[in-house]
């Protein structure tokens, strides 16, 4: 008697959380890499790294966006570890940019990867996230 009520219980309860599951389940951001394809040896290039929350989603504020960067052997970075402090808001499109400057350093296929930490939010539920984006940026001399 009591195990086709049992049963039925676990099935709505099933049901309850992949209805909820379900709602966060939709592409919650985008993240992307972009900048300058090519550079010279003593040179300069720019790349930089958007974090683009999707539909009702947003950056969480609360908690620190990070971004650590490596770069190949022929290539180097002033600054390997960025910030929120450094975060530049697009409020209009409701982005996170992170600007990084490389420089060439020999002739070569280079590569600047980014290993970016943040946080989402929709409504009253939060999601840690960690994107890892390579960039490839020639080196001529």
């Amino acid at each position: 008697m009591f195990r086709p009520v049992l049963a039925l219980a676990s099935l709505a309860l099933l049901t309850a959380i992949f209805l909820v599951a379900g709602k966060y389940r939709t592409q919650q951001f985008r993240v992307k890499i972009a900048g300058h394809d090519s550079t010279w040896v003593n040179n300069y290039a720019h790349v930089r790294v958007s974090i683009i929350p999707e539909g009702k989603w947003y950056i969480s504020l609360k908690k620190s966006a990070t971004i650590v960067v490596t770069c190949s052997n022929n290539m180097s970075s002033s600054k390997i570890h960025f910030s929120s402090d450094d975060i530049r808001w697009n409020p209009k499109e409701r982005t996170a940019n992170f600007d990084i400057i490389v420089k060439g350093i020999t002739p070569g296929l280079g590569s600047v990867t980014a290993d970016v930490s943040f946080t989402t939010c929709h409504e009253d539920v939060c999601v840690d996230n960690t994107v890892e984006l390579t960039k490839l940026i020639m080196v001529s001399p």
